[in-house]
């Protein structure tokens, strides 16, 4: 399961879609690398949250599927992997599980950026609504944290 791409009824495909599709493949990048750092079966990307942003605004090109991101500075890995461990939660889950959830919270932002320019309370509400209506496979709280990551990658 979890292929079914959640697309709340403000969805705009031509804003929302073409904006999620030129940031996907680094968020995809990011998520292999993220499994590999936890000990997961998953290649060594060499992918640090700095490639990601920079792939994701089109500042780099997005290397092909399996290969390393070219070196970054240390720093940066080191700071990258102790903020993915202490987001991290229960068993690693498959891209297209997540997937949609990270969309999701990508174009919330531009959705409610007037009324939300930062995840707040009231924001927080307002998608966990959005989310209930839908009839998730998955209660918000167990996806919260993928949305508001998709959220805080927009912020690039």
């Amino acid at each position: 399961m979890g292929t079914t791409q959640f697309q709340p009824s403000w969805w705009n495909e031509e804003k929302h879609g073409s904006a999620w599709q030129r940031v996907k493949e680094a968020m995809h990048r990011d998520w292999e690398q993220t499994k590999n750092d936890f000990g997961g079966k998953a290649p060594d990307l060499n992918q640090d949250v700095g490639d990601t942003v920079k792939q994701a605004v089109g500042a780099d090109p997005v290397p092909p599927p399996s290969a390393k991101t070219p070196p970054s500075s240390a720093e940066l890995k080191r700071a990258a992997k102790r903020e993915a461990k202490a987001e991290m939660r229960g068993p690693v889950e498959r891209w297209n599980d997540v997937e949609s959830r990270l969309a999701y919270g990508y174009a919330a932002r531009s959705y409610y950026a007037t009324m939300y320019p930062h995840w707040d309370d009231g924001l927080e509400s307002e998608l966990r609504n959005e989310w209930d209506k839908s009839k998730p496979e998955k209660a918000w709280d167990e996806v919260k944290h993928d949305v508001r990551r998709g959220f805080d990658a927009s912020r690039a």
